[in-house]
């Protein structure tokens, strides 16, 4: 079932989407608003965000080909460090794309097993607290 439209709030240029208000452009994102997500709007935004670093973790990692000094292992585990000749803009493109998504996947991989842990655990938890 579709929700009704979200009405304008605020200024003519303020919009409210999912609990999310965007101002002229700019995203403002909020500890409060994000609580008052239905479950699957807070899933949808972990998935997006998870999969946002780990494209931003494969552009930090290759952003040598483009004259940063950013590579460390840490933005991107998945990413070898390759050598080989070509266009240094082309290189960074093609890898941010393929081993981003190969980094975002490993992301929401452990992320998704962490978050299924500790819902397990806290089950176990809160059933052996209303046995007592």
């Amino acid at each position: 079932m579709k929700s009704p439209p979200i009405p304008l709030s605020g200024k003519a240029t303020n919009q409210e989407f999912a609990g999310v208000r965007v101002i002229v452009g700019t995203l403002r994102v909020s500890l409060r608003n994000i609580l008052r997500m239905r479950r699957g709007q807070r899933e949808v935004v972990f998935i997006v965000v998870l999969t946002a670093l780990g494209y931003i973790g494969a552009g930090l990692f290759y952003g040598y080909l483009l004259g940063f000094d950013t590579q460390t292992p840490l933005t991107c585990p998945v990413c070898p460090n390759i050598s080989s000749s070509g266009i240094p803009l082309q290189k960074f493109l093609v890898r941010t794309i393929v081993l981003g998504t190969l980094n975002a996947l490993f992301f929401l991989f452990v992320a998704w097993i962490l978050r299924g842990l500790i819902a397990v655990t806290g089950k176990i938890w809160r059933s052996a607290r209303t046995e007592r």
